[in-house]
């Protein structure tokens, strides 16, 4: 398990904002084990493991919103993917096939209002490049899912 980034948004430059940490099992307990800094800040982001080996996290309400970024786990390091097609926060995300992450819905940071789109990116692709999902569930695609119908 890992805790990325997060703290209290109306504090800049908190180290909190860049950290990563790894639960691990000690001496009969548990603890926090610090890992790579990430090197965006980060509240209001997703996070989500992709199989065994890496991490991503994506969004942020910090700066434009649309960063994102991979940890290959096993070296304990943080790599650039591309930005956004749209920054957002309060998003989730999953990955699919340990090779495709998704992030959904969210809040925009440019315009704070709710999202109601899909992106993907494929991180097998020798182009790697978030796109946009398209859905056909009649015209909205989250709004279901925020409103409950």
């Amino acid at each position: 398990m890992y805790l990325v980034g997060g703290g209290s948004f109306e504090q800049t430059g908190l180290s909190s904002h860049k950290e990563c940490r790894k639960l691990v099992k000690k001496d009969g307990g548990f603890n926090f084990e610090v890992r790579a800094m990430m090197k965006y800040a980060r509240n209001g982001h997703s996070v989500c493991a992709v199989g065994q080996t890496h991490l991503v996290v994506a969004g942020t309400r910090i700066g434009n919103g649309a960063s994102s970024e991979i940890m290959d786990i096993k070296a304990d390091k943080w790599s650039d993917l591309p930005d956004l097609n749209t920054g957002r926060y309060y998003h989730s995300s999953c990955s699919f096939n340990s090779s495709k992450v998704f992030l959904f819905c969210g809040i925009e940071q440019a315009t704070k209002k709710y999202l109601d789109s899909i992106e993907f990116i494929d991180l097998q692709a020798n182009n790697r490049k978030w796109e946009n999902f398209e859905v056909n569930y009649g015209d909205k695609v989250c709004w279901p899912l925020i409103s409950g119908r």
